[in-house]
C-alpha cells in the first residue's frame, strides 16, 4: 500500500454524490492505501529544508465515497 495526498478545495465545500476526487479517494482507501486531502493554503514551502509542509487530514471512509470522517 503507498500514501496519497489529494490537494483540493475544502471537504465541506464539495458536492459529495458527484465529486471524482471522492470517488478516487474511495477507491484507493478501499484497496489499502492511505489517503490524505488538504487545502493549497494548507500547503508550505521550505527553501532552507527544500521540502514542503502540509496541514492535512486522513480520510476514514465507511461504505461509499459519500461517507467519511476526516482524522487531522
Amino acid at each position: 500500500s503507498s500514501t496519497h495526498l489529494f490537494v483540493m478545495d475544502p471537504l465541506a465545500s464539495l458536492n459529495r454524490p458527484l465529486d471524482s476526487s471522492l470517488r478516487m479517494m474511495y477507491e484507493l482507501s478501499r484497496r489499502g492505501h492511505t489517503v490524505y486531502s488538504c487545502t493549497p493554503t494548507q500547503l508550505s514551502w521550505s527553501n532552507t529544508r527544500d521540502s514542503a509542509d502540509a496541514n492535512c487530514a486522513v480520510l476514514r471512509f465507511s461504505g461509499s465515497p459519500m461517507d467519511f470522517t476526516e482524522d487531522t
